[in-house]
C-alpha cells in the first residue's frame, strides 16, 4: 500500500522527510526520527468547497520550505502548509496568499 511505498522510497534515497500528496484528501508527511522510526502524519484537505484547486500543491510546498527553511519541523511546516493550500483553493486563479490571510486563518483553526 501507500505507506509500504513511502517507506520503501524514504530508505532507497535517503530521504530525511517524504511528503505524499493525495489530491483532494490532503496529504501524509513522513519525517525520519532516532532509531528508524518514521513518523507519519495525515493532513486533510481544509477546504470542503475548493472554488479553483489551480495552485494549491505549489502553495503546500512553497509554505513547507519556508518553513523548514526557518526551523520549524516538518510537522509544523505541514500544518502550515495545509493553512496555505485551504487558502489558496478559495478564489478562481492561482492569486497570492499574504502572511496577513495566512496568520488570520491559522488564528482561526
Amino acid at each position: 500500500g501507500l505507506e509500504w511505498v513511502a517507506i520503501k522510497l524514504m530508505k532507497k534515497s535517503n530521504a530525511r522527510n517524504l511528503v505524499m500528496k493525495l489530491g483532494g484528501d490532503g496529504f501524509i508527511s513522513y519525517e525520519s526520527g532516532e532509531k528508524n522510526f518514521i513518523n507519519r502524519q495525515y493532513f486533510p484537505a481544509l477546504n470542503s468547497n475548493p472554488v479553483d484547486v489551480a495552485g494549491a500543491g505549489d502553495s503546500l510546498l512553497a509554505a513547507l520550505s519556508v518553513g523548514l527553511s526557518s526551523g520549524a519541523t516538518l510537522m509544523q511546516s505541514s500544518a502550515i502548509g495545509a493553512g496555505m493550500s485551504s487558502l489558496a483553493v478559495q478564489n478562481i486563479g492561482n492569486i497570492p496568499v499574504s502572511y496577513k490571510q495566512l496568520k488570520k486563518y491559522l488564528e482561526k483553526i
